[in-house]
């Protein structure tokens, strides 16, 4: 697994969604942003989360 992400950002073939993307050891950029917004959406309709 340590060979799908190198440590040093590299263009890579996601394997996720298999666009072509600039991928480092937490994989590619695009995916963590979208997983990123999914979370932020789920969590923003949540009763006693503070916006602050």
């Amino acid at each position: 697994m340590e060979d799908l992400y190198p440590s040093e950002p590299s263009i890579l073939r996601c394997p996720t969604c298999r666009r072509t993307a600039l991928h480092d050891k937490r994989g590619c950029r695009l995916c963590r942003n979208e997983a990123l917004d999914r979370l932020i959406d789920k969590t923003a309709g949540q009763p006693g989360v503070d916006d602050s």
